[in-house]
């Protein structure tokens, strides 16, 4: 009877646990693939890109355009859409690989900045928060006309933060439209056109960003306080930052006109007693197509604003549009290797060969636009 009663316990609980396992199956990703780098999860509806969420360390790939229009008015009509790794707790945010294959996400728009001290409501961007090493490649974004990404701080197009020592790998990327910050009672405001900004790791552990064949364009990058840039708000601690061959092309603004803003990162900063030397940031064939820029006077800079004294900052082959106005005056003294950028015209930053020469290649990645758009453009 013991025998018995042993045999059935190991039998349901056998049934229990499978079934578990099925719901939890079911509830992580409904569509095809298995997650891993060779089998990704294939994401063709907006509800599947919302599963991303369930399974944060697997990867995904798309193979159609997603439009969140609709999918956003039936699930989150007042608030737009909830970052994937919302808060950012430990083991709660995106560790895995997003590929967009070429393929672009429309209609997205987030109005989360009500309810201080909620972690949904800082860290914001279509990935809120990404940790451990991520890679997101070959996607576009484009912000639903009208509205923006908005919260409360680290606020990005893509990504609102990379926390912990995070090691993220962003390439061929690209976003459009509005990014707001409306934080104006703590520190933490940063706002970038693809990434709010670094969050540094308590153990030192360094976080390293490389940014490449990304751009940023339309629509305006605001902060409430600091570290607003056209791609990068804010990156702080024992971090590496890598920005090659891209360009943002959106009108940046600090709203209080007290901080910095930059058209391509805004800046950089220790923290908790770490050595400023610890600040490593290159820039490099990269160029400020921006409308305009303003903040602080001092704080303002047509490539990056600021960095402690002791930071490894360079700069190496750095354009910007010659009447790009930053607190609308002209800068003339800007050179390929400075925070500046060597001024360049209007024709010739709509010529191909001016991007050639610095490297950027347009077999495999870059076309220029056509129509009224004659900036380069991502091939798909």
């Amino acid at each position: 009877m013991k025998t018995l009663f042993s045999n059935r316990m190991i039998i349901a609980v056998s049934v229990i646990t499978c079934l578990n396992f099925l719901s939890f199956s079911a509830k992580a990703f409904s569509g095809t693939g298995s997650g891993t780098i060779g089998d990704p999860y294939v994401v063709t509806t907006a509800n599947q890109l919302n599963e991303v969420r369930n399974r944060l360390s697997a990867n995904y790939k798309l193979t159609v355009d997603i439009d969140l229009t609709d999918w956003l008015t039936a699930n989150f009509p007042t608030q737009g859409w909830l970052p994937i790794g919302a808060g950012g707790n430990p083991g709660k945010y995106f560790s895995g690989t997003f590929d967009g294959n070429g393929h672009v996400i429309t209609g997205l728009w987030i109005n989360r900045s009500t309810i201080k001290g909620d972690p949904q409501f800082h860290r914001v961007g279509l990935f809120g928060t990404v940790g451990g090493t991520v890679a997101i490649k070959n996607l576009g974004v484009i912000i639903a006309t009208n509205k923006s990404v908005l919260g409360d701080s680290y606020v990005g197009g893509i990504v609102g933060a990379v926390v912990d020592g995070g090691i993220l790998t962003m390439s061929s990327c690209y976003v459009q439209g509005n990014i707001t910050t409306t934080n104006t009672s703590s520190f933490s405001y940063y706002a970038g056109g693809l990434i709010g900004g670094v969050i540094p790791s308590s153990d030192a552990t360094a976080s390293s960003v490389t940014l490449s064949n990304c751009y940023a364009r339309g629509g305006t990058v605001t902060s409430q306080g600091d570290g607003v840039g056209g791609l990068i708000g804010f990156v702080q601690g024992v971090v590496n930052i890598n920005i090659s061959n891209c360009y943002a092309a959106n009108t940046v603004v600090n709203a209080d006109g007290m901080r910095s803003a930059a058209g391509i990162l805004a800046m950089a900063g220790s923290f908790n007693g770490s050595a400023t030397s610890d600040i490593k940031v290159t820039i490099s064939n990269s160029v400020a197509l921006n409308p305009s820029i303003s903040g602080k006077p001092t704080l303002s800079k047509r490539i990056f604003s600021w960095n402690p004294s002791g930071a490894i900052i360079t700069f190496n082959n750095n354009f910007a549009f010659d009447n790009l106005p930053v607190n609308s005056s002209i800068v003339t003294s800007g050179t390929s290797n400075n925070n500046n950028g060597l001024n360049k015209t209007s024709a010739e930053l709509t010529t191909q060969a001016t991007y050639e020469a610095m490297g950027w290649d347009f077999v495999h990645v870059w076309k220029m636009g056509s129509g009224e758009y004659s900036y380069p453009v991502l091939r798909k």
